[in-house]
């Protein structure tokens, strides 16, 4: 190795030494985390309560890995929305100070427009900082200083809070549709898919991807029923002795509206839907008809 070589190694070692400490810069404390406006661990929270001065009480209760509306309404919740209002417990605090001797009608707490119950924990909402915007939020003794975010969200509807899953509870019990233009069972002996009448062309994985399409149909949005019925319907049956379900058929164009009268909601769907969930064509027949050159 000439000496050449040796230098321009030695100094490319010191050039990366350099560049680590810029990156590292060892010694120099790290930016703390911002204080939290609770101690309370969101995964602990199995009991969730929203008092609106403007709308109803929506509360509900995780029941083993999922969370349920209990009120108003009786239905399976959005689990990724309602875990959303639980980490509200974790939420920034860029300022606080004691309750204690304040006016609280300063900053709109003496009459909270929104108390948010976490288990036992209370967070009420009031006013906005003219200044930084921020909401002034009451927990426990303390009145924080944080992000608008929340308050909007636990002001909304509370079907917004209701699952998007067509099927969010008994999916894999699913023993037959019964659609306006066929039926699919399946056979308990055989545990095949029948489609009557039957298709021609048709596999067994085109009846498997069907009926995925109803196990994991997820709607854009959820509202309350108000839809007027086709007077065509689709009946989804399971396993015994989960009942069946009747979906009215609410819509002959444009997105799909499916009712669910039992449970007080409908669903809306995408357009393209009505084509996955009530028509099953051959995959081989499917790729005949598509258009020359398209993949």
């Amino acid at each position: 190795m000439n000496n050449r070589l040796v230098l321009n190694l030695s100094l490319a070692a010191v050039i990366i030494v350099l560049a680590l400490v810029v990156i590292l810069e060892p010694g120099k404390d790290k930016t703390p985390e911002q204080p939290r406006i609770t101690a309370l661990n969101p995964d602990s929270i199995t009991h969730i309560e929203i008092e609106r001065t403007a709308n109803d009480t929506i509360k509900f209760d995780k029941q083993g890995d999922h969370w349920r509306i209990t009120s108003p309404v009786n239905l399976p919740a959005n689990d990724f929305r309602v875990a959303n209002v639980a980490r509200i417990a974790q939420a920034t605090s860029f300022g606080k100070f004691a309750a204690a001797d304040r006016d609280l009608k300063q900053y709109e707490l003496d009459a909270p427009k929104i108390r948010l119950h976490l288990n036992d924990q209370v967070i009420e909402y009031g006013g906005i900082n003219p200044l930084d915007k921020r909401r002034y939020m009451r927990a426990g003794d303390s009145i924080h200083l944080t992000t608008d975010e929340s308050f909007y969200r636990l002001s909304g509807d509370v079907y917004g809070f209701v699952s998007t899953a067509l099927m969010p509870e008994h999916a894999s019990d699913l023993t037959e549709l019964k659609l306006p233009a066929m039926t699919v069972r399946n056979d308990a002996a055989s545990g095949k898919w029948i489609v009557t009448p039957e298709i021609a062309n048709l596999s067994a994985d085109d009846t498997h991807k069907f009926i995925d399409e109803w196990r994991h149909a997820q709607a854009l949005q959820v509202v309350a029923y108000s839809g007027t019925p086709t007077g065509q319907t689709a009946t989804l049956t399971f396993r015994e002795p989960t009942p069946p379900m009747q979906l009215d058929i609410l819509s002959k164009d444009g997105d799909l509206l499916l009712g669910n009268k039992a449970m007080g909601i409908q669903y809306q769907f995408s357009s393209d839907a009505r084509g996955r969930l009530f028509h099953l064509i051959p995959a081989a027949a499917a790729e005949t008809t598509k258009e020359p050159g398209k993949n």
